[in-house]
């Protein structure tokens, strides 16, 4: 038998006594309150309410409710029953309005003293019910606390007055996959980074400490808005559809690959759903998932850098190590391309053996893909490799040739006299020093 079915068998003796006595006893009635607690469920069917945090705080509403009345029922009934056992009458007849306020000045701690329980039954019952209530406080202090303090900084939509352009950044975040990100789109080692470019950082979880600071310290270029991917209200406050782009990230140190992927697909699909044409950027940890990638409509993964792309970082780590086994020692140098390290300071340097030296050298190289200047257009390939040696110090090693309407990319490594630089088809490929 459930508890809705006790109150309903318990309150339909006061119906049957009406028969009987001509008048209608509110002794028990007072239990239909319980049934507070069940319009929030009510609201959440009605979509009048959908967020977590309101659901919550609207729950916890209706059941301080549902016992505020029930109380104060209790003390009603109590105080008409009185001492049954001796042969005093209780003179004081209260009434179910001057109980509920009793009980409220009661246990907000007032205690005006105006209305009080006369009988020993309901001040026995007071004394319960303020332990009672001492220690439900005392147990739901941190749910409280985290249900009711503000999240209005991470609850606003995105600034844009002085950075017309941004990113989204969505998936698993947290300090560590987005101090990574963060460090590897600035380039710290020498700040060169699109200035007016913001990163809109949007996640369902709060921020931690660690990740507080870092929002604190790049306020300039970091907005976290608190929100879900998977609702279009969300999506609107991070303005989705002006950005340049979505970047989904994955958790590298996750322990379920397999659920994390299903997370960043479902992400794709509800971005997909709404902006069609937004370019996403989505890190995946298992082969098997990028099989999905093209089942999803609106999916457009080709070669150009202006369509979707799906990072699959298992495919990355066996893609180097296959290239190993051919060439020795070519993951290294394609990983320190690519990839900043930390470089001893000098001090230490001085302490380590030449070759070491040497190799942290190297590191500080690093792979671009840059414009060309309209200016040098018709020139020699091997004219442009002197040029940028002599004046930038750069290495020039390949040019990427777009063909077919920007939708086909070509990689030619050392063309030599072949090529001609046509700035409107080609970037240059330069190897750089940071």
């Amino acid at each position: 038998m459930s508890l809705y079915s006790l109150i309903d068998h318990c309150t339909i003796l006061s119906t049957f006594s009406t028969f009987i006595t001509g008048r209608y006893h509110f002794m028990l009635g007072f239990l239909y309150f319980v049934r507070l607690t069940k319009i929030p469920e009510s609201l959440v069917l009605l979509r009048i309410i959908n967020h977590e945090r309101s659901i919550r705080i609207v729950d916890l509403i209706f059941k301080l409710l549902a016992a505020w009345t029930v109380i104060a029922g209790i003390a009603f009934v109590l105080e008409h029953i009185g001492n049954f056992w001796t042969t005093e009458s209780n003179n004081q007849k209260l009434e179910y309005l001057d109980c509920l306020y009793m009980i409220l000045v009661t246990l907000a701690t007032v205690g005006y003293g105006d209305i009080v329980c006369t009988s020993y039954l309901g001040r026995i019952f007071i004394i319960f019910v303020i332990i009672g209530t001492l220690v439900s406080v005392t147990t739901h202090m941190s749910e409280l606390s985290e249900l009711f303090k503000q999240h209005n900084q991470y609850n606003k939509a995105i600034y844009m007055e002085h950075n017309p352009r941004h990113i989204v950044v969505c998936g698993s975040i947290n300090y560590h996959t987005l101090s990574i990100f963060f460090d590897e789109y600035v380039n710290a080692d020498q700040g060169h980074y699109d200035e007016n470019m913001m990163i809109v950082i949007l996640s369902e979880i709060d921020p931690d400490i660690s990740l507080t600071a870092l929002l604190q310290r790049e306020s300039t270029t970091m907005r976290f808005l608190k929100g879900s991917v998977t609702l279009p209200e969300d999506l609107e406050r991070a303005k989705v559809r002006t950005a340049e782009a979505v970047i989904i990230l994955s958790d590298k140190c996750s322990q379920t690959p397999v659920e994390d992927d299903w997370k960043n697909l479902m992400c794709v699909v509800s971005i997909k759903n709404l902006y069609p044409s937004i370019r996403i950027i989505c890190e995946l940890m298992l082969i098997e998932s990028k099989v999905w990638m093209s089942n999803i409509p609106g999916w457009k993964e080709h070669e150009s850098d202006q369509f979707d792309r799906a990072i699959c970082l298992t495919q990355m780590k066996l893609g180097l190590l296959a290239l190993n086994c051919v060439s020795n020692g070519i993951s290294t140098l394609l990983c320190n391309f690519i990839m900043r390290d930390s470089v001893p300071t000098a001090a230490v340097r001085k302490t380590l053996p030449r070759w070491i030296n040497e190799y942290f050298q190297g590191t500080k190289y690093k792979l671009y893909t840059v414009k060309l200047s309209h200016a040098f257009d018709g020139m020699m390939f091997q004219q442009l490799v002197g040029f940028a040696m002599e004046f930038w110090g750069l290495l020039l090693l390949a040019v990427q040739v777009y063909t077919n309407n920007d939708k086909k990319t070509q990689m030619i490594i050392n063309p030599g006299v072949r090529v001609r630089i046509n700035t409107h088809r080609m970037r240059a490929v330069v190897l750089a020093k940071i």
